[in-house]
């Protein structure tokens, strides 16, 4: 088991694998781009762990340590390899950095519907917050 910063190669199996699974969406309800991925590679935070040479999953996050604060935008790992820990590492190493960076908070959404994922977060210490409307505006 190996977790690496995530590289620029990683990012079409990142947007794949993001497209791929319904309960990843951003706050906009849509899946991000290439442009977001390799401003998160260069500027946030971004972790894939391998298994035997083979992506397994990835986290990537934006994060401000000026504002003092960072947002879990997603984590993923493969359903095969899920309840295996992976998540939970991906976690451990995110924090570190984020505690290495200066940042008091993290965030990050889950939707309602998915107990799989709010049962995992919570399990990981993070708290439930107050509800809030998801609003955007889409400029096509």
């Amino acid at each position: 088991m190996n977790i690496r910063k995530a590289k620029e190669d990683d990012i079409p199996t990142i947007m794949k694998w993001a497209k791929e699974a319904d309960e990843l969406q951003t706050y906009a309800g849509d899946h991000l781009g290439k442009g977001f991925y390799e401003k998160i590679i260069k500027e946030g935070v971004s972790f894939v762990i391998e298994l035997e040479d083979k992506m397994a999953g990835f986290l990537v996050a934006e994060l401000d340590a000026d504002l003092d604060f960072s947002y879990l935008t997603q984590l993923f790992v493969l359903p095969d390899q899920q309840g295996q820990g992976l998540g939970k590492m991906l976690i451990e190493a995110y924090l570190d950095k984020c505690k290495e960076s200066g940042v008091a908070k993290v965030y990050l959404f889950a939707q309602e519907k998915n107990e799989k994922a709010i049962e995992f977060y919570n399990k990981q210490g993070f708290k439930k917050g107050k509800p809030y409307i998801a609003m955007y505006k889409e400029f096509k």
